[in-house]
């Protein structure tokens, strides 16, 4: 049999609303990211922008215990060898101490 692709005839979407996400969306929805300044021990705001056009659209996230890992600071770093400046965070790691028996 020869098979051929066509359109759906149907008027419904092709797919749920509930599918429809950004990749931000997406990662802190359905993977369980997080914005890492969200995760932050001290207030810690986003950075205002990391694009010539003044929006953030570059992203840190994280999925790691709290208790493991904690954010101590974000910014951007400006530069001019791209469209996008870089983002940084600063983490503060703590390991879990065992008891020697």
């Amino acid at each position: 049999h020869a098979f051929r692709h066509t359109l759906p005839r149907s008027s419904e979407p092709r797919l749920p609303d509930s599918w429809c996400l950004s990749a931000v969306a997406f990662a802190e929805g359905r993977l369980g990211y997080q914005q890492c300044w969200s995760s932050a021990k001290r207030a810690c705001l986003p950075p205002l922008y990391s694009h010539w056009s003044g929006q953030l659209i570059d992203h840190m996230l994280l999925r790691c215990p709290a208790e493991q890992l904690s954010v101590t600071s974000t910014g951007i770093f400006h530069s001019d060898a791209s469209d996008h400046l870089p983002l940084f965070v600063d983490l503060e790691i703590s390991t879990l101490s065992s008891k020697s028996g």
